[in-house]
């Protein structure tokens, strides 16, 4: 929506107005993001910026989460014996085994108290729609 609405991707060389979509959603990351609107003097991008900041850090821990279900297959919760459905195994071409997802369960070092987790997410969606609620006013009610 930002990336979109304030028009940073015409600062980008690799990306104009006759782009895809498509193209133009894949090269918006948060660091470029970030960048472009830190990058620019302008009230508005200020603004802009400072409200992503602020959600960029009050998500680290949700981020930490997320990196480890992707990379690692998952988070232990508290109380909890996983139970592994199946394995993958990863064998070199005479056979042998090189990784198993067994040694997922060794790497995951995020173990979270569900209850607790419970009440962080709702936290979270609320920071979430104050921030929307946020950048919709900077962005498209500032500018009538």
């Amino acid at each position: 929506m930002v990336f979109l609405s304030l028009g940073l991707y015409k600062n980008r060389h690799d990306l104009t107005e006759r782009s895809k979509l498509e193209t133009i959603i894949k090269k918006c990351r948060e660091r470029l993001l970030l960048d472009e609107l830190k990058r620019n003097e302008n009230i508005e991008f200020n603004a802009v910026y400072r409200i992503l900041n602020e959600l960029k850090d009050f998500n680290r821990e949700f981020r930490e989460w997320s990196n480890s279900i992707k990379h690692r297959g998952g988070i232990l919760v508290e109380g909890l014996e996983p139970i592994p459905m199946y394995e993958v195994k990863i064998l070199d071409n005479k056979g042998a085994e090189l990784y198993s997802s067994k040694e997922f369960l060794e790497l995951n070092d995020i173990n979270i108290d569900i209850d607790a987790a419970v009440i962080k997410l709702a936290d979270y969606h609320v920071k979430l729609a104050s921030t929307i609620k946020s950048l919709y006013e900077v962005i498209f009610i500032s500018q009538e």
